[in-house]
């Protein structure tokens, strides 16, 4: 949805007329390979909801540009501050959000915008957001805008894939009972025992797949930092992630830098850009290319 209005979208043509066969897809997509994730964060409380949304913006930002941003956590954990995706997406859509420079994500005082009863016991919560802070970084330090949420139902499994191989990340949550690693760096998979009473939900990043004789494995570009998994990041098997949805949706935001958006709002009808020397303005972006 494009505004924070819900509209309903009406089927033209349906999806499985449109989509491709799963044969014609590449059999390996990693989104590492093509530099266009975003850093592995590491976050210090149950902000995965914002973790795994700011990095899919991250990386969203890359189709415009060829590199991922890097954006604030702590600007889209401030707008909802709960622990569901839902919230994420709706708080998020249609706003801008800042650079994580901007607003370096701090823990004690993002885990102290929780209600109380969620974070640690006797650490502090329940408190205000920084309102002047938001009030400076809405009023000039825009680096993109939350374009729209494409949100696809759980049992539309196979468009995960679908969108991975288009370019896209695709935000889900996992109440798996195990979330350990093991394998050679580079080859690390998800595996351990996993019966036993799922953990507490954690929300991820899928950023690639690999079809495998033994079926298909997901790229999952987590945010518990650099030293979980393979440098942040592992492969996990579709029927796990079949298995322990915690979602009934998976969540893929679209982003516009603000760069753009100014100049499409100053264009009348035709993207014009003073570009330096050797430069033009990519007819689609409206970014200056060579």
């Amino acid at each position: 949805h494009h505004s924070k209005h819900h509209r309903a979208a009406k089927v033209v043509v349906p999806y499985e007329k449109m989509k491709q066969p799963e044969d014609k897809l590449p059999k390996m997509v990693d989104h590492r390979f093509d530099g266009t994730e975003g850093v592995i964060r590491k976050q210090g409380g149950p902000q995965c909801t914002a973790f795994a949304f700011t990095s899919a913006l991250d990386h969203s930002y890359s189709r415009w540009t060829g590199k991922p941003g890097e954006f604030s956590v702590m600007q889209v954990w401030a707008r909802y501050r709960q622990l569901q995706e839902k919230a994420a997406t709706d708080a998020n859509v249609g706003d801008y959000v800042a650079d994580e420079s901007d607003w370096p994500y701090d823990a004690k005082e993002a885990n102290s915008w929780l209600k109380c009863g969620h974070g640690a016991k006797g650490a502090p919560c329940g408190k205000k957001v920084n309102e002047e802070k938001m009030k400076e970084l809405d009023g000039k330090k825009k680096a993109i805008e939350v374009t729209k949420i494409e949100t696809v139902s759980v049992t539309q499994f196979a468009i995960i894939k679908e969108k991975i191989a288009g370019g896209q990340d695709v935000v889900i949550g996992l109440k798996l009972p195990n979330f350990t690693t093991a394998g050679e760096a580079g080859a690390k998979y998800i595996v351990g025992s996993q019966k036993g009473k799922p953990k507490e939900g954690h929300e991820t990043l899928l950023s690639g797949y690999a079809v495998t004789p033994h079926g298909t494995y997901f790229l999952i570009h987590n945010s518990w930092g650099p030293k979980w998994g393979d440098d942040g990041y592992a492969w996990l098997h579709e029927d796990l992630i079949k298995e322990f949805w915690l979602d009934n949706r998976i969540v893929i935001p679209d982003v516009q830098p603000v760069e753009v958006a100014e100049r499409r709002r100053h264009a009348h009808g035709s993207v014009t850009a003073k570009c330096e020397k050797d430069h033009a303005p990519d007819s689609i972006s409206g970014l200056c290319a060579k």
